[in-house]
């Protein structure tokens, strides 16, 4: 299972609501839209100053150039994230023991300000036979092609 759509499955009771789902879910976070989101809504709820201000529409993309640039607000969005996150692999490495968990897509482009606190988080709350076993990887492959090999994989072992 894609790591982005296994978060669909986890509900904490929090997230924002997605389309007309009735449910809440850490991917509402921690896709690119969630962050994107998030952005706008602590943008909204604080006068921090922040080059995202700026912006009129502001994307998961905006937000990963403002914290290349050390911007404070956007450090702490992925900070957010990235804590969502390693929240959300705790609860999926206790049902599916993998090896590892690769990451692919846009957001995971962010991986210098996602990993130490996705790490972090998902050490905090996983089952103590897993902490520090379970490594996070970062695809090299092209978006497109990463789900395509991944299942590929999947029905070559069948």
């Amino acid at each position: 299972m894609a790591a982005g759509k296994m978060l669909y499955c986890l509900d904490r009771g929090y997230g924002y609501r997605w389309g007309t789902a009735s449910f809440l879910n850490s991917y509402t976070y921690t896709s690119a839209t969630g962050v994107a989101r998030t952005a706008r809504e602590w943008l909204d709820m604080s006068n921090e100053p922040s080059s995202l201000r700026s912006l009129d529409n502001i994307s998961s993309k905006d937000v990963f150039e403002a914290a290349k640039e050390g911007d404070k607000l956007a450090l702490k969005i992925f900070e957010y994230t990235g804590t969502i996150l390693g929240q959300s692999f705790a609860d999926f490495i206790a049902f599916s023991a993998p090896e590892a968990i690769v990451l692919f897509g846009g957001l995971a482009r962010a991986k210098e300000f996602l990993r130490e606190p996705i790490e972090r988080s998902m050490n905090a709350n996983v089952l103590p036979l897993w902490r520090d076993k379970v490594k996070i990887v970062f695809s090299q492959l092209k978006e497109s092609d990463a789900a395509i090999l991944g299942a590929s994989a999947l029905a070559w072992e069948l």
